[in-house]
């Protein structure tokens, strides 16, 4: 009879007092086995760990110290040598787990040729609750099946097939929200990076590391260095494009950036990042057509299945908010109002396009206010009341007095009216026959003034 796998979780920690009880929380009843490696706490981070593992029934723990030496992967394996289960699993002190409890059965029914499991790491959200840092890490492995490498955003090293699980039945999910880039991980990468030159994952980091902190001009040297390696898998390749290009942008060198836009294309071609990056670039230079065109193509090809760290709203948002600032550019603004809504859905409060948004409204109310009295201007003149559709024209609402409709079709019709009236005045620039006076003729209100005047020509005629 075959025996039931066993489960272990390998933490590393360090002055995590506040963050571990949520993640203990999550794990409880999970886990045959669970080891913590403090790194150098100052706070209760062992001693709360220690209160809830004494409660767990039938779960083995075991706490020890490494001394830190700016290698995320030296101490992530040193955790794992500590294990004793068949199947070895790991997670932050800040991490919680969703589906916990269903990770014994994933491992009793995995396939031979498994070697791991895959699970979604949902990482930062926004203020509004979006998920903006999402990827997928090797978390659940058979024990001898992997090997840490690097020295910060260490990997496991998987030697046999992995499989993707469902996130619906199981996940990590990152407690805390995105922060400020790190002092610790650019120190280690610059370390690193002294050791290892030619390391094109390193390079990829300390470009990310810059450009978080605004230093684009060093930033794009560590990506030009990264894309002239010739290394990374094609995925990786096409998102250190988008990175390049978005670095680009922060300079001011769209054109550059639709260049490496275009480069990237020809790495992988469907890659949604790329069309991303042509469709802001292209609304900086203001080819807002072209813009338009490409953050299409990003609505319609969607969030790539992919390894590497993406933000879901550059699938979403990001395409939403250039393409109605493009139609709302180009007039259609109807169109820019619908797709600000779906944005502004997805992100409430977003200031520019909030703004923007408010103007395409105040524009169509504008636009809709103009067309109204125009239409109806014009029908009275088609029934031959020119001076009641300049009446009319004249009682716009003073959002759309200057209207370009409005103004144009008020020209018009004092153009047909005017001669109109330039010869009933020369009829009556003397008495009558009728003894209609200057005085007289001056005291009739216009209209009226009109019908006498077209009354009696009328009537001369019969």
């Amino acid at each position: 009879m075959t025996a039931l796998p066993t489960i272990g979780l390998a933490l590393i920690v360090k002055d995590e007092e506040e963050s571990l009880p949520t993640l203990l929380l999550s794990i409880a009843g999970a886990f045959d086995q669970v080891v913590l490696v403090d790194t150098g706490s100052t706070d209760r981070t062992v001693e709360v760990f220690q209160e809830w593992a004494c409660k767990q029934t039938g779960m083995i723990y075991k706490v020890a110290r490494f001394t830190w030496v700016d290698d995320f992967a030296a101490a992530r394996a040193h955790a794992d040598s500590l294990l004793t289960t068949t199947w070895t699993c790991w997670a932050d002190a800040d991490d919680r787990l969703e589906g916990a409890g269903n990770l014994r059965q994933i491992a009793a029914q995995a396939p031979d040729e498994v070697a791991a499991f895959v699970f979604d790491y949902a990482y930062a959200h926004d203020q509004h609750g979006n998920l903006i840092c999402n990827l997928r890490r090797e978390r659940l492995v058979r024990r001898g099946h992997g090997e840490w490498a690097g020295r910060v955003h260490e990997a496991q090293l998987v030697n046999g097939a992995s499989q993707l699980v469902d996130p619906g039945v199981a996940r990590w999910v990152h407690a805390k929200r995105a922060h400020e880039p790190s002092d610790r991980n650019l120190r280690i990468l610059n370390s690193w990076h002294e050791a290892d030159p030619e390391n094109s994952r390193v390079l990829m980091y300390l470009g990310v590391e810059e450009a978080a902190r605004g230093n684009h001009e060093v930033a794009v040297r560590y990506y030009e260095r990264y894309l002239s390696l010739l290394t990374g898998w094609d995925e990786e390749r096409a998102q250190v494009h988008r990175k390049y290009a978005c670095s680009l942008l922060a300079l001011g060198r769209a054109q550059d950036a639709v260049e490496t836009a275009l480069a990237a294309l020809m790495v992988i071609p469907h890659w949604p990042d790329s069309y991303l990056t042509l469709a802001e670039a292209c609304y900086h230079l203001g080819e807002y057509e072209k813009a338009a065109a490409w953050a299409r193509d990003v609505l319609r090809l969607g969030m790539p299945d992919s390894l590497l760290i993406l933000n879901p709203l550059d699938y979403t948002f990001s395409p939403r908010i250039i393409l109605a600032g493009a139609l709302g550019t180009l007039g259609d603004i109807e169109q820019a109002i619908t797709v600000g809504d779906e944005a502004l859905a997805l992100v409430p409060g977003h200031p520019d396009l909030q703004a923007a948004h408010l103007q395409w409204r105040r524009k169509r109310k504008t636009d809709q206010t103009a067309a109204t009295f125009c239409g109806s201007a014009r029908l009275l003149v088609s029934h031959d009341e020119p001076l009641k559709a300049l009446a009319l024209l004249d009682a716009v609402p003073h959002y759309a007095a200057d209207h370009p409709d409005v103004v144009e079709l008020r020209s018009l019709i004092r153009e047909r009216v005017r001669p109109l009236l330039t010869d009933a005045a020369a009829h009556y620039e003397s008495d009558t026959e009728d003894g209609m006076t200057d005085e007289f003729a001056a005291s009739l209100p216009r209209a009226e003034f009109l019908r006498r005047g077209l009354t009696e020509q009328l009537g001369e005629a019969a």
